[in-house]
């Protein structure tokens, strides 16, 4: 009796013949489905599309939060300069003391 292990596509259900493994989410595709490009195949790590596009919607908000941050920091510094100006401008108008 022949141990073989039966995987089948995910996109078409067909018995796969020969395919690749989403490095995301483990599922096998076929070449011959047309979702995987012979080139993309040859890559060691690849996606398919589902997993690609939440890797995409994934760093799309990691990079609006990045943004988003950085004009949180934005402010706070303007805030900043201007308590250090306000601060520097009240030493300029104090009169000048000596010691005797």
């Amino acid at each position: 009796m022949e141990n073989t292990l039966r995987a089948l596509c995910t996109e078409c259900g067909r018995n796969l013949k020969a395919g690749i493994k989403c490095e995301h989410c483990e599922r096998w595709y076929q070449y011959s489905c047309g979702i995987v490009k012979v080139q993309t195949a040859e890559r060691e790590n690849w996606c398919c599309d589902k997993c690609r596009s939440e890797k995409v919607r994934v760093l799309q908000d990691k990079l609006q939060n990045a943004l988003r941050q950085i004009n949180e920091l934005n402010v706070r510094n303007r805030e900043l300069e201007t308590k250090l100006q306000m601060a520097d401008l009240g030493r300029r108008n104090q009169p000048l003391k000596f010691k005797t």
